[in-house]
């Protein structure tokens, strides 16, 4: 019977760091630039670490850590799962072998890929929706909050104007999920500076939440 790994963030802290992911929530990683928030690590479940990237606007506030916009390794490179599943109960030597796996995976193909993202203010041109996981609704919500950021004010408009008609076509409660949204396209209709006013105050509230300032 093996007994118990864990991570060693010690040396987690050193290896991100390196590649210019200087903070850490809990078990991620992330650097922000230019509204983006970019983040790679492990979701602490019961039985394993999952290995995972994403990326959150700080401009669409939430509570600055929000996986809608990302995927699992696991997920991702379905064909060689196995590599990337470190369970807590694996003998050291397994957990460490694919631990290395996935951090050669974060340094050859995800940190280049989010750093490409963090490098342009245009996420919405930047990202394959293939490569984000995420459903079309928060795709279109997403590209809509990122065209009103870079003050592409009519296209912003009509995003908005699409991804509020998406989800209220779905008949759930949407009232929580577009109280914002509304707001945004009553004032980009209105005035468009008052809606770049909120997604600007979105960002210095993230960036206090995280400690960034």
């Amino acid at each position: 019977m093996s007994s118990k790994v864990s991570l060693d963030t010690a040396r987690l802290d050193d290896w991100f760091a390196q590649y210019g992911f200087l903070n850490r929530k809990q078990l991620f990683w992330y650097t922000y630039n230019n509204g983006l928030l970019c983040a790679v690590g492990f979701d602490n479940k019961p039985s394993n670490y999952e290995a995972l990237y994403f990326v959150q606007p700080l401009y669409d506030y939430s509570d600055c850590f929000v996986l809608d916009y990302g995927d699992t390794l696991v997920r991702k490179y379905a064909r060689k799962a196995q590599r990337y599943l470190l369970y807590k109960d694996m003998e050291q030597a397994a957990f460490d072998r694919n631990l290395d796996f996935t951090l050669k995976c974060f340094e050859k193909d995800i940190i280049p890929f989010l750093n490409k993202i963090a490098a342009t203010p245009d996420l919405s041109r930047s990202v394959n929706k293939k490569m984000l996981f995420c459903d079309s609704s928060k795709y279109l919500r997403l590209k809509a909050y990122t065209a009103l950021y870079l003050r592409h004010f009519d296209e912003a408009r009509l995003l908005f104007e699409q991804y509020v008609g998406s989800i209220k076509e779905n008949g759930y409660s949407y009232e929580n999920i577009l109280a914002e949204p509304i707001l945004l396209l009553e004032h980009l209709k209105q005035n468009p500076e008052e809606a770049l006013a909120i997604l600007k105050d979105n960002v210095t509230k993230s960036l206090t939440s995280l400690k960034l300032n």
